[in-house]
């Protein structure tokens, strides 16, 4: 349907083409009564398109995330607070993700621990001097870290 109306462009990736899918119905669930998105309406900040079809904001990215929420009630509510509180899109996806955990797969954590493992074999095939008691320690250093940026204690962790 979308390839036929010409909404994907020249979209050609299977990644492309879904993310595609959640901003239209991001946009659906956003059209005001008259099925449109006014300069001067609540979700301006995200999605403005005047009369003449000229774009005053469409912040691709966050109507992405917000199109992956289940509700079109949700995303609307979640679109009022990014709007009224101006969030950059860093901040506006990480706020939206809080409302998907529920929608998450149950076998998120295999998948995680099994990437975990996999990066710890890897590190070990090139760092012959890694024990379990290596491991296991860098793993309490990682855990220690996770209420702060994670990303920032890497140092720490290739500094063991």
């Amino acid at each position: 349907m979308y390839e036929e109306n010409e909404l994907i462009g020249d979209v050609k990736s299977g990644r492309g083409k879904i993310n595609c899918y959640y901003m239209c119905k991001c946009q659906s669930a956003l059209e005001d009564e008259n099925g449109k998105h006014p300069i001067d309406g609540e979700f301006n900040f995200i999605l403005a398109i005047d009369d003449d079809l000229e774009i005053g904001c469409y912040k691709r990215t966050i109507m992405q995330e917000l199109g992956r929420l289940e509700d079109e009630e949700l995303i609307r509510s979640i679109a009022k607070v990014v709007c009224q509180n101006k969030l950059s899109t860093d901040a506006a996806i990480t706020y939206i993700r809080q409302f998907r955990t529920k929608q998450r797969p149950d076998s998120d954590n295999v998948k995680l621990a099994q990437s975990i493992g996999k990066a710890i074999d890897e590190y070990k095939s090139k760092h012959s001097y890694v024990d379990d008691e290596m491991i296991q320690a860098s793993l309490n250093l990682l855990l220690s870290g996770l209420p702060e940026n994670i990303s920032g204690n890497m140092e720490n962790i290739d500094n063991l």
